[in-house]
């Protein structure tokens, strides 16, 4: 089970590289997409699975017991858009690195430490400042940026089972221009 819902966002002429492109697992595996984070979404809860027909009839009998309706009208809506837009992953792609690379460029001269970002629309950081903030865990630096610096952020270690002070913050620059830039002056003071 891959979880491929970034696939689109790949920066820098990076390519993605599927789970179902990998000889001898393409056909015991299954690829999970959306169209939420693809097409800014997310609320709608409409993506899919890729895989070979004998997993997907498996699928498809637990599925029907799973998901009571389905969008319909998103899902037409989908659909007509990217029938209209024959170049809408290399697009997508262009669009989320030029956040990617305004977000970093603003912040090359502060104290945050820019971990390397090749796809996604989120951006790792590390304070690497020496004041006050130091002593804090990546959870209480999020709380305190949301709370004084109104930036939210999100702590990596939340994300590990066995967690510890990570010092990394992820943040979203899947954002309008004018809200990275002045994210990125408040972040700059710290």
């Amino acid at each position: 089970l891959s979880d491929e819902v970034y696939e689109h966002m790949v920066f820098d002429g990076c390519n993605h590289e599927s789970v179902l492109s990998i000889e001898g697992l393409e056909n015991r595996s299954v690829k999970v997409s959306s169209f939420g984070k693809t097409f800014h979404s997310t609320g709608w809860k409409m993506g899919y699975l890729t895989a070979s027909e004998k997993l997907t009839n498996e699928i498809r009998k637990v599925y029907q017991f799973l998901a009571f309706s389905c969008n319909s009208a998103a899902q037409y809506g989908l659909e007509k858009f990217m029938q209209q837009n024959a170049n809408w992953e290399k697009e997508l792609s262009h669009f989320y690195q030029s956040k990617r690379d305004l977000f970093q460029s603003k912040l090359k001269a502060s104290n945050w430490e820019i971990l390397p970002c090749e796809g996604s629309y989120f951006q790792i950081l590390k304070y690497s400042g020496t004041n006050e903030f130091n002593h804090l865990t990546d959870t209480e630096l999020a709380q305190f940026l949301t709370k004084n610096a109104k930036i939210a952020s999100i702590p990596v270690g939340s994300f590990c089972e066995n967690y510890e002070k990570t010092g990394l913050l992820r943040f979203c620059f899947a954002k309008n221009d004018d809200t990275l830039l002045k994210a990125t002056e408040i972040l700059c003071t710290l």
